[in-house]
């Protein structure tokens, strides 16, 4: 048995994103407050935890008292987990978390709940939509809710699965990882390069270009904010969509029969 992460894309209504989007911010506040506190006052992870509760609970953040406190709590939690791992020499120092990047928020126990097809929050009224691509494989003890750059929500949870064990055989195998091809196999496997940032060049560099263009006329003429918010979405989402092409290509690729018989063999 081992930890698995399964992930699910989000719908949710606009009432929701707006709650989901205050929660994100209140424990993006609860990280950074305590990484501050603990970079200046030297305190403990028990310390910074109980001072934060103390602080949320005045009249200098009210708002934090308006979304999960579960959520805030994990959030100190994986401050916590990113303190172990400096000292355990795997990471760098805790780094503050900005509000445009990647976004997240984690929920465990009786913070969420999985029903009706949907899922349930702590402080979010109704079920949030999720699109089932799978079936979880067991009860699952916690979920991270995830928003990119591009403003779409996910959901990932934390499950326990139990993977058949593959059968041993003698065969072995070399895998060679290239620039022509991703990678190529001692039995004349190929598995080609799509480029697919190569093959969008153009398309990216003309929406770089109207981008520009929208910033410049918006210095001259005054244009409005919002047409050059949607200038810069457009960029995104190319962007974005090329990140999923790629993990389509090598999902698509490394679930090939050849490779699943390879990886029942020993590799070198």
């Amino acid at each position: 048995m081992r930890q698995a992460r399964y992930r699910y894309r989000l719908y949710p209504s606009s009432e929701q994103a707006v709650k989901l989007n205050q929660t994100f911010g209140c424990c993006r506040v609860a990280y950074n407050w305590t990484l501050a506190r603990r970079k200046e006052d030297r305190m403990t992870y028990a310390e910074s935890d109980k001072a934060f509760f103390v602080h949320r609970k005045t009249d200098e953040m009210p708002w934090l008292m308006e979304t999960s406190s579960s959520a805030q709590q994990q959030a100190i939690r994986d401050l916590q987990v990113s303190f172990k791992n400096f000292f355990d020499k795997r990471t760098g120092f805790p780094r503050f978390k900005s509000k445009r990047s990647r976004q997240t928020a984690r929920f465990a126990g009786k913070s969420f709940d999985v029903r009706d097809g949907g899922l349930r929050l702590e402080r979010i009224s109704g079920l949030i939509g999720v699109r089932w691509s799978r079936e979880l494989p067991s009860n699952p003890s916690s979920v991270t809710i995830e928003r990119d750059t591009a403003g779409r929500y996910f959901a990932s949870f934390a499950v326990v699965v139990n993977p058949d064990p593959l059968p041993v055989t003698t065969k072995q195998a070399g895998i060679d990882l290239g620039i022509n091809d991703i990678f190529v196999t001692s039995d004349g496997y190929q598995s080609g390069n799509p480029r697919h940032l190569k093959r969008m060049e153009d398309r990216i560099a003309m929406l770089h270009s109207a981008e520009e263009r929208t910033n410049s006329l918006g210095l001259v003429t005054g244009i409005n904010t919002g047409e050059r918010l949607r200038s810069f979405k457009h960029t995104l989402l190319m962007h974005v969509a090329i990140g999923y092409t790629r993990r389509r290509r090598i999902s698509s690729v490394t679930m090939t029969p050849l490779l699943l018989k390879i990886s029942r063999s020993q590799t070198w």
